[in-house]
């Protein structure tokens, strides 16, 4: 069926994440050791549950904390060990030594609450402890078997929803449903020193270097990010708009660069706050359906776990996320020819470079910084050269000889107008570059670092947006606003000559590619198609299809490296397969769902294995295109397997018959 196909092969668009089903109540809080190893959820079952997380996929149980009268409102590890604090409804705080999680030892009890005791933090040396509910606690815990009062925060009428330490723990954020969040000045905790108040009534977290505080609102729904290096005079930054409900927790990345937020939509949003100014929206994580209360990071920052009003846990892999993180639309996403670097280019200025050795698990390796926005980036094929095009009217090249450290070689100066595509020749010897300014001009790159101009190919009777050299080097196609293809001989690059002229697009052609084998092309168009040619006679082209299926202008095409399959992506947000191995009858494949803005690039990668997009929701996403690969992976991820109980609730005219082994 189509609709399970396509769900297959779009599965991997968004986060895979193991499920822990071992909760009968709502889920409360959740809180990772220091190594990463072990995770605590505490529940409204009134339980604290512990697991073994080393597989973050096959999580497995080790105990259970099980002698609360009330709710487990939280728990939290204590920095540097195995001791975990909890608290909740019974109004105690209990320390835990977890040195053997299977038989957790109680250390003390902490007394005094007259209410639920709602939030626990620690200082980063673990020597003080903060509790929240009707109060604010401090504890001297240096002894964690006769642990000392060490001073308190009043707070107006109501509980405290949060009480968080800033990492240095100089500063206390106290969050309250009255007065918004109140900073404290607590380096000597027998004197708390009120400094100003913040807007967020929920929840509030500093990020890791202590700069930024995040709070959480139950009445506009926006997160607000601010500025606490000056804590009497904070400044907001940014409003994160998105979710549709109130905000009840918060937390930021190991790394300070993304921010998670959660709520009543049931939805988790993914924030990336690498400039807290802009801080775009990466991901929203589907898959509560109910309220969610408990965010936690691993401490490698690759997993995610969210707890809550549907009894679940949720253990999210964050490597799945979408790869590049620019801070606006990116237009273009290419891989090396031995498919170990990405590089993409967007409209924030940048170029991004991933390691991409591992295909499952890219990492950034360094970022280049342009003058204006940047519409392309492509490597030579040897992978040691990059050049890019750019909004202000230059193309540049870059040496990749060590990629973590580009290096800038040249600049191509020239068009008169912005350049809207840049690509090598085949055998690196020349460039070629089209812009708004209707021309595509050709480069000598026998030394890289003194381009010299060669030849001009005119003729398009609007911008050129699309150029790309045939395999074997010696001609040039290219596209423009137009709508009509010209094919070029550049065999003498300083003349180069118009061979044919393709025509029966109805609008401008955005992006084009050539077969491996050089004896076909593709156009993609504003006209909402995607035009197959036939040039065995380049003299003569003609159209042996036109592919229908996207609602919205065309700006992805790439043919697979065995030349039998295409991608396209649209502004209708979908990226579609097709099979041409007959190209005058193309084979819809697939329809991958996931970007949440038009598409704007696609690449398969060198193996095939993989499709790459580019989109104008800041992202880029890697796509499994096999249907059965696809499976295998989400079967060998998938925890727990369907109970029959699940199955009869869902299909209950069919036998019970579990997809995966």
């Amino acid at each position: 069926m189509p609709e399970t196909r396509d769900g297959l092969l779009s599965t991997f668009a968004t986060p895979y994440a193991a499920r822990i089903t071992a909760h009968t109540d709502r889920v409360y809080s959740a809180s990772y050791s220091e190594d990463g190893r072990l995770l605590a959820t505490a529940s409204a079952d009134r339980t604290v549950r512990l697991w073994d997380v080393a597989d973050p996929f096959q999580p497995r149980q080790l105990g259970t904390i099980g002698d609360s009268a009330g709710a487990v409102r939280a728990a939290r590890f204590r920095p540097g060990g195995r001791v975990l604090v909890t608290a909740g409804a019974d109004r105690t705080v209990r320390l835990w030594d977890l040195a053997e999680p299977a038989r957790p030892r109680r250390l003390t009890v902490l007394t005094g609450h007259t209410a639920n005791v709602t939030a626990v933090s620690f200082s980063r040396d673990g020597r003080l402890l903060v509790t929240g509910g009707e109060t604010v606690r401090l504890w001297d815990i240096t002894d964690l078997r006769a642990p000392k009062p060490a001073g308190a925060v009043p707070v107006s009428a109501g509980s405290v929803r949060s009480a968080e330490l800033s990492p240095d723990g100089s500063l206390l954020a106290v969050t309250g449903p009255d007065n918004g969040t109140a900073l404290w000045n607590v380096r000597d905790p027998a004197q708390p020193r009120r400094m100003s108040t913040v807007d967020g009534r929920s929840r509030s977290v500093f990020s890791p270097d202590g700069r930024l505080l995040a709070t959480g609102d139950d009445r506009d729904y926006s997160p607000k990010l601010w500025d606490v290096s000056d804590p009497e005079r904070p400044r907001r930054l940014s409003v994160l708009a998105g979710h549709t409900a109130a905000v009840n927790t918060l937390r930021f990345s190991p790394d300070g660069k993304l921010l998670a937020t959660a709520g009543d939509d049931n939805t988790v949003l993914l924030w990336d706050v690498t400039d807290p100014a802009r801080a775009p929206r990466i991901a929203a994580l589907a898959g509560h359906t109910n309220t969610v209360y408990a965010l936690a990071f691993s401490p490698d920052g690759n997993t995610l776990a969210s707890g809550g009003g549907d009894r679940t846990v949720r253990l999210t892999d964050l490597a799945a996320l979408p790869l590049a993180d620019h801070a606006d639309t990116v237009v273009s996403a290419a891989f090396s020819a031995d498919g170990r670097l990405i590089a993409t280019a967007g409209m924030d200025r940048t170029v991004r470079l991933l390691d991409a050795a591992d295909p499952l698990r890219p990492r950034p390796l360094a970022t280049i910084r342009q003058p204006d926005a940047v519409f392309t980036a492509e490597f030579s094929r040897d992978g040691r050269s990059l050049i890019t095009a750019s909004r202000d009217r230059t193309a540049r090249l870059w040496d990749l000889a060590d990629p973590a450290r580009p290096r800038e070689l040249s600049v191509l100066n020239g068009h008169t107008a912005a350049v809207s595509r840049a690509v090598l020749s085949p055998d690196g010897r020349l460039a070629a570059t089209a812009s708004w300014d209707g021309t595509v001009r050709l480069w000598d790159l026998a030394d890289r670092s003194r381009p010299r101009p060669l030849g001009v190919a005119a003729g398009h009777s609007g911008g050129a947006d699309s150029v790309a050299f045939s395999p074997d080097g010696r001609l040039l196609g290219t596209g423009a606003e137009d709508g009509v293809l010209r094919l070029w001989d550049v065999a003498d690059p300083g003349r180069p000559r118009l061979v044919a002229a393709g025509t029966g697009h109805a609008d401008s052609i955005g992006r084009l590619a050539f077969s491996p084998d050089g004896r076909h092309l593709a156009t993609g168009s504003n006209d909402h198609t995607v035009r197959l040619w036939d040039f065995s006679d380049p003299r003569s082209p003609r159209t042996t299809a036109v592919v229908g299926g996207h609602s919205d202008a065309v700006y992805g095409v790439a043919f697979s490296p065995d030349g039998r399959r295409l991608v396209t992506g649209g502004q209708d947000r979908t990226v579609r397969l097709w099979e041409i191995s007959d190209p005058g009858k193309p084979v819809e494949q697939g329809v991958l769902r996931g970007h949440s803005d038009g598409v704007t690039g696609a690449a398969f990668s060198p193996d095939g294995r993989f499709a790459l997009t580019a989109s104008g929701d800041h992202t880029v996403r890697q796509w499994e295109t096999d249907v059965e690969r696809a499976a295998a992976r989400a079967c060998a991820l998938g925890h727990p397997r369907i109970s029959r109980a699940e199955w009869d609730a869902y299909f209950p005219e069919l036998d019970y018959r579990p997809p995966c082994p």
